[in-house]
């Protein structure tokens, strides 16, 4: 398998937390995985970037039209970095709009009272609509290795829910 991500976002979603989830998921399944981030305006509400290349790479950094996959935590920070994506690759976004590919993963994180938990459903379900070839009980250890102990069921829970959801809207 080989495959590239960008997750973007702003600084403070969780893109960062995110992002080591996958590459732990991928490195407990026994993939070579390599990435990349870039946050240095973060903590002002800027861009964070990070770049995920699951498989034999050389290099951390995807190139322009390059990425099997985006995942926006923001539909702007998704429109800015969308040349990452190849012409056929997949973009799920974290979107108040309901339509393909989208989820208002911050709506259903407030309906469930943890409204900080919008990054682990938009992840949960990212994964699952993305296709990145990782099994689900993977992310589940990863994210119980990764968060820390108060926080550990709450993510849990919000992973399995946005995994959970078939389509965006729901």
């Amino acid at each position: 398998m080989k495959k590239q991500v960008v997750i973007v976002g702003t600084g403070g979603q969780g893109v960062l937390f995110a992002t080591r989830v996958i590459v732990e998921a991928a490195f407990v399944s026994g993939w070579p995985v390599i990435s990349s981030e870039t946050h240095g305006m973060a903590m002002r509400g800027g861009s964070v970037v990070s770049q995920v290349k699951i498989g034999k790479y050389l290099s951390p950094a995807i190139e322009q039209g390059q990425a099997d996959v985006l995942l926006g935590l923001t539909t702007e920070e998704a429109r800015s970095y969308n040349y990452y994506l190849k012409p056929r690759g997949i973009q799920v976004v974290n979107a108040k709009e309901n339509g393909k590919g989208t989820i208002d993963a911050e709506g259903i994180a407030r309906k469930m009272g943890h409204p900080r938990s919008g990054n682990m459903i938009f992840l949960g379900f990212a994964a699952r609509q993305a296709r990145l070839g990782l099994a689900f009980d993977k992310y589940l250890e990863a994210i119980e290795k990764l968060s820390p102990a108060r926080f550990r069921d709450q993510n849990l829970a919000a992973f399995r829910a946005g995994w959970e959801l078939e389509t965006a809207g729901k």
